[in-house]
């Protein structure tokens, strides 16, 4: 999956012996115009937010089978990325913990690892 496919979740998956987290995801490649795919980055984040806030993902994991109260947004990155990517993970990461602090039905993660495949 591409990063331009703002509005789309790439990958979605849970591991067997867990019912309450599902993980989600998400395949960064490089980029020629760093504001753009920043933009685009943020809009794909925020698609993947919502995807979760709206239950959209019940569709494939029907309640109560399935009873997710954590979620996890791993970013994979092929590429090393940019200082603006690290400084805007921060800052959602930041936005998140605000909003887990609020809404403690669910818990909403972004794990990045930020070594890369170069």
């Amino acid at each position: 999956m591409k990063i331009d496919k703002t509005h789309e979740v790439d990958k979605t998956y849970m591991y067997e012996n867990s019912s309450r987290c599902l993980w989600l995801d998400m395949y960064e490649l490089p980029w020629e115009d760093s504001e753009d795919h920043l933009l685009k980055l943020q809009e794909k984040i925020n698609t993947y937010v919502y995807y979760i806030e709206s239950k959209a993902y019940q569709k494939r994991y029907p309640a109560p089978e399935f009873n997710f109260d954590i979620f996890v947004i791993v970013i994979c990155f092929f590429y090393k990325p940019t200082t603006e990517v690290v400084d805007l993970l921060a800052q959602v990461s930041g936005f998140l913990r605000e909003k887990n602090k609020d809404d403690k039905s669910k818990r909403i993660m972004v794990l990045s690892d930020l070594t890369t495949m170069d």
